[in-house]
């Protein structure tokens, strides 16, 4: 009896020493503290995909976002976010485009795009270290492209032309939509890739107009600007 009544005694002991070392560990604060300000940037690679004129002639970039956030809930949060993206354009693919046969020299016709929105991210699982997540976002834009510039000599001419091709800024409403995966390296940073879905939906995007030939006659603008990215990106918690 003496005996069983000194193992429970032992039992005993052992967990309140457990108990009482286990409070002594902090908590995994990147698991736990939901109401956070966050700053984060991230970059990657770009890729045109509509208008079928814009995604033919110019070349894949490398956008960037900056941002800042709350996270007013566990599972979600709340940013507003700045990007910018740069398009230049393929010289052999812009040729092609040109009426006039003879193009010696293309110059210019890079596309810039800034946007700035608000967006909100929902976490799948809050107190998980790895997390995936989905991602959407509405704002404003501006694109605007610097003129190009083709030199060449048309058929049967031994006179050099040059042809000189303007677009009309855009504005309109950025939309974002976006899914991706983070994780959290310690209770300040985490790092995240992310791949979204870019619409600036202005409809007056006019790239064809960058690419006419001599005596060419502008036609009606292209249809909304849409691209791609793939981001790697690093945030960190305040």
């Amino acid at each position: 009896m003496k005996r069983k009544t000194a193992t429970v005694s032992t039992i005993a002991a052992l967990v309140l020493a457990t108990s009482a070392w286990a409070q002594t560990i902090p908590e995994q604060q990147w698991l736990r503290r939901p109401h956070r300000a966050t700053l984060f940037v991230d970059g990657g690679i770009g890729v045109p995909i509509q208008p079928s004129i814009f995604k033919d002639v110019w070349n894949t970039t490398a956008p960037f976002t900056i941002g800042v956030g709350l996270a007013p809930l566990q599972w979600m949060d709340v940013n507003v976010v700045f990007t910018h993206a740069s398009f230049g354009v393929s010289e052999i693919d812009a040729k092609r485009e040109i009426a006039f046969l003879g193009v010696d020299e293309i110059q210019g016709g890079r596309i810039r795009t800034n946007r700035i929105m608000g967006t909100a991210r929902f976490i799948a699982v809050p107190r998980a270290r790895f997390n995936v997540f989905v991602e959407g976002g509405i704002g404003v834009f501006r694109t605007r492209a610097d003129a190009l510039v083709d030199t060449g000599e048309p058929p049967n001419s031994n006179t050099k032309v040059t042809i000189t091709n303007n677009m009309d800024d855009v504005t309109g409403t950025a939309l974002l939509f976006a899914v991706g995966s983070q994780y959290a390296l310690n209770d300040y940073w985490t790092t995240y890739l992310k791949f979204s879905w870019n619409i600036n939906a202005g409809g007056g995007f006019a790239p064809g107009r960058l690419v006419l030939g001599q005596g060419e006659t502008p036609g009606p603008p292209d249809g909304d600007m849409q691209f791609a990215e793939l981001a790697v990106g690093m945030m960190i918690r305040i």
